[in-house]
């Protein structure tokens, strides 16, 4: 019975922290449109944070959403790498740039790795979907 409960909360719980997400890249980047005197190396980094931070947060709103009609594995795997990648990657970036926190750093190249196995899994569950749809 509790199996079931959580594995039809899942589908919301990616939702809502893709949406998160979303917010907080904004709010970032209104951030230092809104800041004077940063350098380029600032923006640079933080920039292409942001960017990755959307383009991947955008994936998992979609991923999220495929899961909430198609509930297999693949999906749920895919969404858990995107997750745990943006925390991995975007927020590490965040907490070195703003606040001076480097003793995460190396979690950035894991992120990174997982954000494209998070790709990866991607791929497969859209050929899973596609083959069952074939054959079916």
């Amino acid at each position: 019975m509790k199996t079931s409960f959580l594995i039809s909360l899942q589908p919301v719980v990616f939702f809502i922290f893709s949406i998160i997400n979303l917010i907080c890249s904004v709010v970032v980047l209104s951030y230092i449109a809104h800041t004077k005197n940063i350098s380029f190396d600032f923006n640079s980094s933080v920039f292409f944070a942001i960017n990755i931070q959307q383009i991947h947060g955008i994936t998992l709103l979609f991923s999220s959403t495929l899961l909430f009609f198609k509930n297999i594995f693949l999906l749920a795997f895919t969404s858990l790498l995107f997750s745990l990648g943006l925390v991995f990657f975007s927020l590490n970036i965040y907490l070195g740039i703003f606040f001076g926190i480097k003793e995460f750093s190396k979690l950035i190249p894991i992120g990174g790795i997982l954000l494209f196995c998070g790709w990866g899994t991607l791929i497969l569950a859209g050929v899973f979907i596609y083959l069952k749809k074939k054959i079916t």
